[in-house]
């Protein structure tokens, strides 16, 4: 990230001291070098984007120094480093160079510089590979110098309680370092498997010492990840404005879930906009090639979104100028959860519950007796989405559908007995005592009972 705080500032050597750390390769020319920062740590670590060869002339001519005992570090020469790529020693550290060593850097490929006041277990991912790690709970730093970490999460053993699993932009002891909270899982939640999108060029993972789990890490390339997942997959999307990646782009299409077939999904998020920056995230449900659910956020929010999608997409677009990013406190921690196929193929499921459009016309109490037979009832309805979904079975009937409210001693009631929470309606004392959806619009209306509508019944 760019440089967070200047807590100090020495004016008569125009040096500066900061707790910032974690740097990208624009930084060291635009902040490390010309402002000669200083930065209190103990360790310093370089990792190079694959592209970028050790041999590049520039990396054997800029320093990583230890102002306390004078040795100086290539950056080069972090890559031969036998276990990890970092050194330590008392610092304060700067990064150095002469002029034309200045000059010849060259950003076509990234690298990443962090320092860290407590060690870390480093796992620098390289693109198109997909290694595990496999073990009891720690603390580990993923690093992708061009940003986009892939991880898939599973338990080994039985997972109990409530234990979380934490994510952190960055490295260091905390925010006066550089250590930022994204967001954190409870452990049921990867217990079966869960994929964890990060476009962050850093993040930290901190997962219960009495828990463990197996870790495959991988990148993905322009932060376009496409997700071919199947109905139970489960994705986490998270980044923070503290780093470069996430923004770096104007319209990015940050994840594209796949599902082949329509999956009911779930979908979480916490979102947390910095008011200063500008900036919409829009998340997108497709049937077929039709948008079929959207949320469209420009503030901070928290969103628990249930539909029915065969495709799941989450752009981010950005209005920052090349100054602002880095440097906001944007925050976006997603979940998209689609549940496992538990429906016959004649229902479509939404969340717990499986939903069919009659093929044949009926009065309403033949409806009902026919959803009985099939171990459910006309369709409930008590909420938007379910409103939504149910209007998207519905849209081929002609006028509308039977649903299971019906007007008993004045009283408007469902037919499985749950609570009227929720209406749709144009209902009035005056029409029939029975309620069609309108097949195009969603709306409610009252119906004769004895006519004869298409209808949607409803299982567990």
């Amino acid at each position: 990230t760019e440089m967070r705080a200047l807590s100090l500032l020495l004016v008569a050597f125009f040096i500066a001291e900061t707790r910032a750390f974690v740097y990208t390769c624009n930084e060291i020319s635009n902040t490390l070098l010309p402002k000669n920062l200083i930065i209190t740590s103990k360790y310093a670590c370089v990792a190079l984007q694959d592209l970028l060869l050790p041999s590049t002339p520039w990396l054997g001519s800029v320093f990583v120094r230890d102002d306390a005992s004078g040795k100086q570090y290539s950056l080069s020469s972090f890559s031969s480093l036998p276990d990890q790529p970092c050194v330590s020693g008392e610092g304060p550290w700067r990064v150095v160079a002469d002029a034309e060593s200045a000059s010849s850097i060259d950003c076509s490929y990234e690298i990443t510089i962090l320092f860290s006041s407590v060690g870390t277990n480093l796992v620098v991912i390289q693109p198109h590979t997909l290694e595990y790690i496999r073990g009891p709970g720690s603390e580990l730093t993923f690093i992708s110098p061009r940003g986009g970490i892939s991880l898939n999460w599973h338990s080994q053993g039985e997972v109990t309680g409530y234990e979380q699993i934490s994510f952190f932009s960055g490295v260091g002891s905390g925010p006066e370092e550089d250590l930022y909270p994204i967001g954190s899982m409870l452990t049921q939640e990867f217990a079966e498997g869960r994929d964890t999108d990060i476009f962050d060029p850093v993040v930290t993972v901190k997962i219960p010492s009495n828990i463990s789990v197996e870790i495959g890490y991988s990148t993905f390339a322009d932060k376009a990840l496409n997700v071919f997942g199947y109905p139970g997959y489960s994705a986490t999307v998270m980044s923070s404005g503290r780093a470069t990646t996430f923004q770096e782009q104007n319209t990015m299409k940050v994840v594209q879930a796949q599902y082949g077939r329509r999956a009911s999904v779930h979908v979480k998020a916490s979102i947390s906009f910095d008011k200063s920056t500008d900036h919409t995230l829009k998340l997108q449900a497709f049937c077929g090639e039709d948008i079929c659910g959207e949320r469209i956020v420009k503030q901070s929010t928290e969103i628990d979104w249930l539909l029915n999608a065969e495709k799941f997409r989450v752009n981010y677009i950005t209005g920052l100028n090349a100054s602002q990013i880095g440097k906001n406190s944007d925050n976006v921690f997603i979940t998209v959860d689609s549940s496992r196929e538990r429906c016959s193929d004649d229902f479509i499921q939404l969340g717990d519950h499986c939903y069919q459009l009659s093929e044949s016309f009926s009065s309403f109490s033949n409806a009902e007796y026919n959803c009985v037979a099939k171990g459910g009832h006309l369709a409930s309805i008590h909420n938007e989405d379910t409103n939504s979904f149910i209007q998207s079975i519905a849209a081929t009937a002609p006028i509308g559908v039977f649903i299971g409210l019906k007007k008993e001693q004045k009283e408007f009631k469902w037919t499985d007995g749950s609570s009227l929470d929720y209406t749709k309606s144009h209902l009035d004392d005056f029409g029939g005592e029975c309620v069609i959806m309108g097949s195009l619009t969603g709306t409610w209306s009252n119906a004769d009972c004895e006519l004869a509508f298409k209808f949607i019944c409803e299982t567990d």
